[in-house]
């Protein structure tokens, strides 16, 4: 039986702009995380 190795991937964003945690979800982590789960990703978010 041949065994497949998982790998993962982590990625950071840092995000420079002055808005509040309601406006960001809304403009980068919903997205995001929208793109994800159609490529069938595991995600983890960390605020």
């Amino acid at each position: 039986m041949e065994h497949k190795k998982e790998t993962s991937q982590f990625a950071v964003a840092t995000i420079n702009a002055k808005l509040q945690p309601m406006h960001r979800g809304e403009i980068y982590d919903d997205p995001l995380s929208d793109l994800l789960t159609a490529t069938n990703r595991a995600t983890t978010e960390v605020a």
